[in-house]
């Protein structure tokens, strides 16, 4: 899979995340990568001359994966213990507060990415609305697309799938 995440040149960038406290164990990575597409037509409002600058491409960057650390340190105070009626409410807070975490450490390393695509001169950073994707693209503002993707799996027949339960694996 090297060739898939490891960054090359012009194509795909990968970053990962050192853990402070021990040296040499990877807590975080992402990547991305470019695709730029041909402005096929510029003009202003109703085809009046624009002020704007004309642009010939759009250099486009792509999530492509990212992965961080789902295991913390979540306990319940004995508060929040009495206010569960059991077992299986408990469980279900510890999920909730572990879910806040992720989605806190999703949030800055997705902003991160936005930073370093920018610095690399992307004019915009894509994703799509899937998976734990939700836990961050409101926050930073992601604006949502003009359109669906539709895919064909061949011979297969399924229910609509909710975007959060779905897996996509760009290969």
């Amino acid at each position: 899979i090297a060739h898939w995440l490891m960054p090359r040149s012009g194509v795909v960038w990968t970053y990962v995340v050192d853990d402070p406290e021990r040296p040499g164990r990877i807590t975080d990575f992402f990547s991305f990568y470019s695709l730029p597409s041909a402005v096929l037509k510029e003009g202003g409002a109703r085809g009046r001359a624009s002020a704007r600058p004309t642009y010939k491409s759009v250099n486009a960057a792509y999530l492509f994966y990212y992965g961080t650390r789902d295991e913390y340190d979540v306990a319940l105070s004995d508060a929040e213990k009495q206010g569960c009626g059991g077992a299986k409410q408990e469980k279900q807070l510890l999920k909730a507060k572990t879910n806040a975490l992720i989605k806190e450490r999703l949030l800055a390393l997705m902003g991160d990415a936005l930073v370093l695509a920018k610095n690399s001169g992307f004019d915009v950073f894509n994703c799509l609305d899937m998976m734990d994707n939700s836990m961050f693209i409101r926050e930073l503002r992601f604006g949502p697309g003009d359109g669906y993707l539709r895919y064909y799996l061949y011979n297969y027949r399924a229910r609509e799938i909710e975007s959060p339960r779905v897996g996509f694996v760009m290969l």
